[in-house]
């Protein structure tokens, strides 16, 4: 059976308010990334014990999390554990902390790619 893959591309013209979601969204999606990445390394160098936290875990200290949407923060946790899987499989260099240079944001949900304000929704059927 052949799988056909179809991918579509949109432009997208986000007002002022949208525009400012979608940041909001991807820099708490960094944030959370690297936080949770910091939080890790310094649990493991003082206990020496592996650190199992979540998105969940943040929302209190920082409420600000709390209206971004929650997919996009999961989508940091489980790109941190497959660096993390990675490393310890030896496939990759020990995980590194997000930089603010390329934008991207991925919703689990739609597979929608945000990059430099294009979208492409793809079909992710296998």
């Amino acid at each position: 059976m052949e799988v056909i893959k179809k991918a579509y591309k949109y432009r997208m013209y986000p007002n002022d308010e949208q525009k400012d979601m979608i940041n909001q969204t991807i820099g708490s999606a960094r944030f959370i990334y690297n936080k949770m990445l910091e939080d890790k390394i310094k649990y493991y160098n003082k206990y020496k014990k592996p650190l199992n936290n979540t998105p969940a875990n943040y929302k209190d200290e920082y409420e600000w999390l709390n209206i971004v949407d929650s997919q996009a923060l999961c989508q940091s946790h489980q790109d941190l554990m497959k660096a993390y899987d990675n490393f310890f499989n030896g496939k990759s260099n020990f995980p590194r902390f997000k930089k603010k240079v390329l934008e991207t944001l991925i919703v689990p949900v739609l597979l929608i790619i945000i990059l430099e304000w294009k979208i492409a929704k793809l079909d992710c059927q296998k």
